[in-house]
């Protein structure tokens, strides 16, 4: 028996993120009929921040999801918009108030723009058409974080799935 050494086991229970998760998932089953794309989910959303909105916008034309998240004194905004087959985009910043770089997400290039106050905006576009931008009050690395935290395989985005049960599915249970 070896007294001088020792091993420390914690186990931390983030229940803060699974609801924060769940509460996701039950407003993406409100909307999803209605949208034509399947909705991504980011599974990391960055400590403190609570879900404010997602919701389909129904002023463009093109099917648009928002979904806002907030903190004190702070908002994060992920956007999903359907594009069609030949666009183009361009966005204009003033160059000595940023930096921008290529970045790799899974198998798609990205664009993380960080401004000289620390905040990010991370923009990429998938093979289904669906322009992605992760922005607001959230650090590169957060950015990144969120948007490799989105599941993926087979080369399609998977639905996300909740990581317990919500009240709804709990309720269905219940009355079978």
């Amino acid at each position: 028996m070896n007294m001088g050494k020792s091993l420390n086991i914690i186990l931390n229970s983030d229940a803060d993120q699974l609801q924060l998760q769940n509460q996701i998932a039950e407003e993406v089953v409100a909307i999803q009929r209605e949208t034509p794309f399947k909705i991504l989910v980011p599974q990391y959303i960055p400590p403190g921040f609570n879900v404010e909105s997602v919701e389909k916008s129904e002023n463009d034309e093109a099917a648009c999801i928002i979904m806002s998240f907030t903190a004190p004194n702070s908002t994060i905004i992920f956007t999903q918009t359907i594009m069609s087959e030949r666009f183009s985009c361009s966005v204009t910043v003033a160059a000595q108030q940023v930096t921008v770089k290529k970045v790799q997400i899974h198998k798609y290039e990205g664009n993380l723009i960080t401004f000289k106050d620390g905040s990010a905006s991370f923009l990429w576009i998938t093979d289904d058409h669906i322009m992605c931008e992760i922005f607001g009050d959230i650090s590169p690395d957060q950015a990144l974080e969120m948007a490799n935290s989105i599941k993926w395989g087979n080369d399609k985005v998977q639905q996300w799935e909740p990581l317990c049960p919500t009240a709804g599915d709990l309720a269905k249970l219940i009355n079978k």
